[in-house]
C-alpha cells in the first residue's frame, strides 16, 4: 500500500495532469506516477493517478532534466574566454573541439564510434567530427 507524499498538477484540455509523489508504507520505496484527472476533488484524483497512472521512468525524467538546465554532470577543466573553470561538457560555451578532445582522452584505445557517439548524444554531432 502507497501513501501520496506530494503532487503537482497542471491544467489541461483533457482535465487536470498530475505527477504523484508516493511512499510503499512497508518498504519505503518512493515512486513518481503520471496521469490525468478529473480535476474536481484533489485527493480522489491524487488516489486515482496512484491506482491507474504511469509510473515515471525516473532515469529518463532525471536525463531530461539535465538536459533542460543544461548539464549532464560530467564537468570538464577548460580556458574559456581566458578563465579556467570547471564545465558542463553540455555547456555551449565550450567549443566542440575541447569537448571531442576530452572524450578522446577518456576513450579506451583507439575507437572512433565512441567519441562520435558520445557527440550525437550531447547534440554537438557535426559532419566534421571524425
Amino acid at each position: 500500500m502507497s501513501e501520496v507524499i506530494d503532487s503537482m498538477w497542471s491544467n489541461t484540455a483533457q482535465g487536470s495532469f498530475g505527477i504523484i509523489l508516493a511512499e510503499d508504507k512497508t518498504t519505503g520505496e518512493r515512486k513518481l506516477y503520471a496521469g490525468v484527472a478529473v480535476g474536481l476533488d484533489q485527493q480522489a484524483d491524487e488516489q486515482a493517478i496512484l491506482s491507474w497512472g504511469n509510473e515515471v521512468n525516473l532515469g529518463m525524467l532525471a536525463s531530461l532534466l539535465a538536459r533542460a538546465l543544461g548539464k549532464t554532470g560530467i564537468l570538464l577543466r577548460a580556458e574559456v574566454d581566458g578563465k579556467w573553470g570547471s564545465y558542463d561538457i553540455e555547456n555551449p560555451m565550450l567549443s566542440d573541439e575541447a569537448v571531442l578532445q576530452w572524450i578522446r582522452e577518456k576513450a579506451i584505445g583507439d575507437d572512433k564510434f565512441y567519441p562520435r557517439l558520445v557527440m550525437i548524444l550531447l547534440g554537438r554531432i557535426r559532419d566534421n567530427v571524425k
